[in-house]
């Protein structure tokens, strides 16, 4: 059987019209592809090469399912070996529609109120950091209570997100019984950060926990089977030069310090780093993950505050390697602590694609190219990631449009993935001056309080804007999730200020 080899192989949606690779068959002399939308007969193309651009006849197909397959031919034209049927959707593009904005820093606000309610003062543990979500989703049910809350909770991912939204909205409102309470949550989660880590003298030594189950910490806790992510100290990291930054305590940048270090010597040859790691030994349970810009960019805070140049190094590989790796191969795969191991190109996904766009945007003086990638790389993520509109799809429903879908085994649109994408079309915009990554933003904003909730929680897994509901009443709603796009209103709130 004749197997697809490149990048897409896995892919089932397309903006753009594909380009398909596959293995050379040994003895074709020609290659026969048919290919056909649902309702026609199918149109034949012969070509010499093992690869197929779909750009000539993209026009002619309308939204909806493509089907293709194809067939290896001998000297004589006799078939002798053929791929399985392949099928993708074509999706529709951005319709360029302008919006009047939406409040945007009043839907943010009420989802830090909705978040700080799982936070009450007296508890030794806030249930935020108790569990990731909230499976009960309707108003007149006690969502607090403990039967239902997500079991497992992803500190390093997640704690984070609550300190970058916390901080920023005591810093909006500072003289506010919200910012008060928003502003001590986040130092306590801090201080929880520095006094619960992996063991000192481990290869990752006093890494933060980036997996364990409610109410133990123990090792044998830890659901990643002996292994801990070893980028998302990094997110600590910065979480850590954020407190450092508001309330000036050393404790915090010296601990990220640490972090820096460690990472830093941690750091392979060819400029990436391991995705899992015993973190006892630093022995490597799985190596790729396309996720070094995330590290990157936490050293290259570290040097904004007194650590000029000490890190640039490790900075310099990791922003080659990323260069040469998943932005020229459309690699961007191993992210998330609770997916286990995945071949290659088989769970593509989009968070580091989009910090990736950020980050070339900020140095897109000293990287050559530097803006014609990082809107390369957005389109990528429009292409496999965005919904722009009413499709033919694998959802039985239709969402607010545009959202973005996380990665292929959950391939449905978040309110996080959203705010990630606003955040990144914001930086385009103010690279480029492009007013469509205007219009980008204002709609990516929109969408997400579309997907808010009376209570203040906006639904992580998406809502059919039919019915006003969730797209299945099962999905839970994640806090850090919710606390990302929240804080993605707010800059997008601020940013469209300056304009």
């Amino acid at each position: 059987m004749i197997e697809i080899t490149s990048w897409n192989q896995n892919a089932i949606r397309f903006i753009d019209p594909p380009q398909f690779t596959w293995q050379p068959v040994k003895g074709a002399a020609a290659y026969e592809i048919q290919f056909a939308a649902a309702d026609n007969h199918a149109v034949k193309n012969v070509t010499k090469e093992s690869t197929f651009d779909f750009s000539t006849y993209w026009n002619q197909f309308p939204l909806g399912e493509v089907y293709w397959v194809v067939i290896a031919k001998d000297t004589n034209g006799k078939v002798f070996e053929q791929s399985k049927m392949q099928r993708f959707t074509k999706v529709p593009d951005f319709d360029g529609e302008i919006e009047v904005p939406e409040n945007w820093e009043e839907s943010a606000l009420r989802n830090t109120t909705w978040l700080l309610a799982f936070s009450n003062p007296e508890e030794e543990l806030p249930l935020l950091m108790r569990s990731s979500a909230v499976t009960l989703y309707e108003s007149t049910i006690d969502y607090r209570t403990e039967g239902s809350q997500h079991e497992i909770v992803y500190p390093a991912l997640h704690y984070p997100s609550y300190i970058f939204l916390f901080l920023e909205v005591s810093r909006r409102l500072p003289d506010t019984v919200l910012g008060a309470r928003a502003h001590q949550l986040a130092l306590f989660i801090g201080d929880w950060l520095i006094s619960h880590t992996l063991n000192s003298d481990w290869k990752c030594s006093r890494f933060p926990i980036s997996a364990w189950i409610t109410g133990d910490i123990s090792e044998e806790h830890i659901p990643e089977r002996g292994c801990t992510t070893v980028f998302r100290a990094a997110r600590v990291g910065e979480a850590m030069l954020s407190l450092y930054h508001s309330s000036g305590d050393a404790r915090y940048l010296d601990y990220a310090e640490h972090l820096a270090d460690t990472l830093a010597g941690m750091q392979n040859e060819d400029g990436s780093w391991p995705y899992r790691v015993n973190p006892e030994t630093g022995d490597v349970v799985e190596e790729y993950t396309s996720s070094g810009i995330l590290i990157a960019k936490f050293l290259d805070g570290m040097q904004q505050v007194g650590h000029r140049d000490s890190y640039q190094s490790a900075i310099n590989k990791a922003i080659r390697w990323t260069l040469d790796h998943p932005v020229r191969t459309n690699r961007w795969q191993g992210m998330y602590e609770d997916v286990k191991e995945q071949p290659p190109y088989s769970n593509l996904e989009n968070w580091d694609a989009c910090e990736m766009i950020r980050f070339l945007c900020k140095y897109a003086d000293e990287i050559p190219s530097a803006i014609d990638i990082a809107e390369s790389i957005n389109r990528f993520v429009e292409d496999q990631f965005v919904i722009f509109g009413p499709h033919v799809n694998h959802l039985a429903c239709q969402t607010v449009y545009p959202t973005v879908m996380e990665q292929y085994i959950f391939y449905f649109p978040m309110e996080v993935h959203t705010g990630n994408w606003l955040m990144s079309l914001i930086s385009l915009h103010q690279a480029t001056k492009k007013e469509i990554y205007k219009i980008k933003s204002l709609r990516a904003a929109n969408a997400i309080t579309r997907m808010q909730h009376a209570e203040g929680r906006y639904s992580t897994s998406g809502v059919d804007w039919r019915f006003g509901t969730h797209l299945d009443p099962s999905f839970a709603d994640w806090y850090g999730c919710n606390a990302i796009a929240a804080l993605s209103l707010l800059k997008c709130q601020d940013y469209f200020k300056t304009l």
